[in-house]
């Protein structure tokens, strides 16, 4: 039923990028033949009117260009009109195409992910592929914004789970992962006018909070030159006085060109950032208009403050400052009053005006948008389900899979460990699926933790710390072996055990040991496995070594599961199914034998 459930969402994607298609291909012929009278109106009409003209009355070739000229701006207004509905409706067919490649895993059509950098010693974030290209953040982030990316990145980064965080963000999400067209609004408004790239937000912050000398007494004093220089050259005409005006002006040119720099670099700074401040202002003008109970809370600071009202003066300011970029424009507008001085001044004294509250509308945009990405991940997997969290439950999943295997390649597993010290040793052939479910119990506590949704009929969790060490890797650059790589990692996982924390650990380890010889490891292995055993603490350990299983007959803590396989026609067969016990094959040989590989 699930299932059926997201083929029939993906069903209606599809059909509404199809019905757009439609739409865009009418508009596209509509589009044409508006272009064409466009040309017919402005040519012909002007032909027609000069022959008129000429060769019959002049009074009626004016009438005839007059008409035309009429015809050809409703052209133009027609045709703008068209275009913008075509831009509209190319803009939210990708918003649905997006939508299809984050339901099918079509990584290639999604937008690539944010540079987003985590400590080389974080607990999971390696590991579990949380960051990077075909990563958990590069299929749930739908932001407009960088740091609505970064944020929601910290989110699925967190070390130690923050139960009333998680709480507000999964309400959150319930209460609007059917709000699809508030969402495709948003991420329609931020598309609008043809820019692609994220809106940088820390970058206009940047410029809001840098404070340039001040302008005040310059101004005043070149607009005190201004009116004496006018003063005096409409008495020289009069033939009042002497041209002193000449001394008044030339020290108001010098003035200006003192601090034509200073206005300059504010003015190019300005034209840098119109273009973003544009698009946040038809954003925050959606946010006011936008009243829904549920987004009530999170739409208070755009619903009191109207900060588009504020962004629409700022930008008017801008479109000022533009004035200079057209030289003989700026040179007599600057000759009569101190122009540039002034719009300069007003940008500088708005700016200081609007730094407090740019901060706070920005800082609830970019948690709006961290949210939303995860409402939108749920609303487009309605097969997954909200996690429940309960204290000393420990964890209880029924059909737990991987979010970032494609559904007809994902195997789901039941799965629990009820106590606190629990310790799994899983144990099972090459390619049988022990790293896969590994990562399948860390990606899924990570969404939980989020407060997303997950991968599974159901999961009840308590509230662990994670830390994982499943790919661990070399280092040329600092001179480090895998082997002293991977002895790092568990000696910092293991100081992690040992702190003394509210919440206990949940820890992963893949093939420990693997980085030496079979006698070591094995000896090393059941040393480090009755050690955390005791710790506070819950894990899984996934190995090769089939001695360790006997480590369950010595604490009574540690559970054997494992995977198998079998040989059918010739081809190892998997079914990814975890089943309790030590494993009872291996299938190095059986793997050597059927490549052609000498065995004995």
């Amino acid at each position: 039923m699930p299932i059926d459930a997201k083929f029939e969402l993906l069903r209606r994607q599809q059909q509404r990028i199809h019905q757009l298609q439609r739409l865009i291909d009418e508009l596209n012929v509509k589009s044409q033949r508006w272009s064409s009278w466009r040309l017919w109106t402005f040519f012909g009409g002007g032909l027609l009117g000069l022959l008129v003209t000429e060769f019959l009355l002049v009074w009626l070739g004016y009438a005839v260009l007059l008409i035309a000229m009429l015809l050809f701006s409703y052209a133009v207004y027609r045709h703008r009109r068209i275009d913008r509905r075509l831009s509209l409706y190319r803009h939210w067919q990708y918003v649905k195409q997006q939508h299809i490649a984050q339901m099918t895993l079509e990584w290639e059509q999604l937008p690539s992910p944010i540079s987003y950098q985590a400590a080389d010693e974080h607990p999971f974030a390696s590991d579990l592929n949380v960051l990077g290209e075909r990563s958990l953040l590069h299929l749930i982030d739908t932001s407009i914004t960088y740091e609505g990316g970064q944020l929601l990145a910290e989110w699925l980064l967190q070390t130690e789970p923050d139960p009333a965080e998680t709480m507000r963000r999964q309400q959150f999400v319930q209460q609007t992962r059917s709000l699809w067209q508030f969402r495709d609004k948003l991420r329609l408004y931020g598309r609008l006018l043809g820019v692609q790239q994220r809106i940088h937000g820390q970058y206009l912050l940047n410029w809001f909070e840098k404070h340039e000398a001040p302008l005040g007494r310059v101004l005043a004093f070149a607009s005190l030159l201004a009116f004496i220089t006018a003063f005096f050259f409409i008495a020289f005409l009069l033939g009042w006085v002497a041209p002193v005006f000449v001394i008044s002006l030339g020290i108001y040119v010098v003035l200006l060109y003192q601090h034509n720099d200073a206005v300059a670099k504010r003015f190019s700074a300005v034209r840098s950032l119109h273009r973003h401040l544009s698009r946040l202002q038809a954003i925050f003008i959606y946010l006011e208009n936008t009243h829904h109970p549920i987004l009530r809370p999170h739409l208070r600071p755009f619903h009191e403050e109207q900060p588009s009202r504020a962004l629409r003066r700022l930008t008017r300011l801008m479109v000022a400052a533009s004035a200079q970029q057209n030289p003989f424009l700026a040179f007599f507008l600057n000759l009569v009053i101190p122009y540039d001085l002034a719009v300069a001044y007003l940008l500088d004294r708005y700016k200081a005006q609007l730094e407090q509250p740019i901060t706070r509308w920005l800082s609830a945009w970019f948690q709006l948008e961290a949210l939303n990405s995860l409402a939108n991940f749920a609303y487009l997997n309605p097969q997954q389900t909200f996690p429940h969290f309960e204290e000393h439950i420990g964890l209880q999943a029924k059909a737990i899979g991987h979010p970032l295997l494609k559904d007809e390649l994902r195997v789901s597993n039941d799965f629990e460990m009820k106590h606190t010290h629990d310790v799994v040793i899983i144990t099972g052939s090459n390619m049988a699926g022990k790293s896969t479910f590994l990562r399948t119990l860390g990606v899924n506590m990570i969404l939980a933790y989020a407060g997303g949704t997950v991968q599974a009929e159901y999961l009840r969790l308590s509230w662990f710390r994670l830390f994982t060490c499943i790919k661990v890797s070399d280092s040329i650059n600092d001179g480090i072996s895998y082997f002293y790589a991977e002895v790092r990692r568990l000696k910092a996982l293991l100081n992690a055990l040992e702190v003394d924390h509210t919440y206990p650990l949940f820890f992963m380890i893949d093939e420990i040991f693997k980085g030496t010889n079979n006698r070591e490891r094995l000896i090393g292995s059941r040393a480090y496995i009755r050690a955390v055993a005791q710790k506070n603490g819950v894990g899984l350990i996934a190995t090769h070594d089939l001695e360790l299983v006997k480590l369950a007959e010595e604490l009574p803590n540690i559970r054997n599961f494992h995977f198998r396989e079998e040989v059918v026609g010739g081809r190892m067969v998997f079914d990814y199914q975890i089943r309790q016990g030590p494993c009872p094959t291996t299938n190095a040989l059986k793997i050597m034998a059927l490549e052609g590989l000498p065995t004995e």
